[in-house]
């Protein structure tokens, strides 16, 4: 889907530069998306956007950097399966993408192609907990899941682990 950011969609299997003449100081790392946050603030998402994870105002598939659309200036970023979120320097946490299991934090069961203000300030959410980077291959994904939801066959990710 692109989400090495170099321009193609061929797999790799050594390490492989982001074609861009952007210098990032963070990386955060999604299912078949990832994101990088320049020293200015700046994100940029690229991958698989068919969620809205990309958070640049479209489902689209990119395989270069583009910029998450809403100008903040972000301190912080973290991924997990279909979404991201970012902390901005005003303390506030922003996230787009996929909110099928309300992930997004606010009250919207859809997915969301630009940042949306969650409903809790920076200081109130757990260290670790909406900003943790992760990183979710299927067969990960699925562990997380109740054991019937397993081999039914029905996997998605939901926050935290929870059924």
């Amino acid at each position: 889907y692109g989400e090495l950011g170099d321009n193609t969609e061929i797999d790799r299997h050594v390490p492989t530069m982001v074609q861009s003449a952007l210098n990032f100081v963070e990386f955060a790392i999604g299912y078949e998306t990832t994101c990088g946050r320049t020293a200015a603030g700046a994100v940029y998402c690229w991958g698989d956007g068919s969620d809205g994870e990309l958070g640049n105002g479209t489902f689209d598939e990119v395989d270069l950097p583009v910029l998450v659309s809403g100008g903040h200036s972000f301190v912080s970023l973290g991924s997990g399966y279909e979404y991201s979120c970012g902390a901005t320097t005003a303390g506030q946490v922003y996230c787009w993408g996929d909110n099928s299991y309300g992930q997004l934090g606010n009250d919207v069961d859809s997915y969301n192609e630009n940042p949306t203000l969650v409903g809790v300030p920076m200081a109130h959410l757990r260290a670790g907990s909406a900003l943790r980077q992760r990183v979710y291959t299927p067969s990960s994904r699925a562990r997380h899941l109740p054991s019937s939801r397993r081999a039914a066959g029905t996997a998605r990710h939901r926050p935290n682990g929870s059924p």
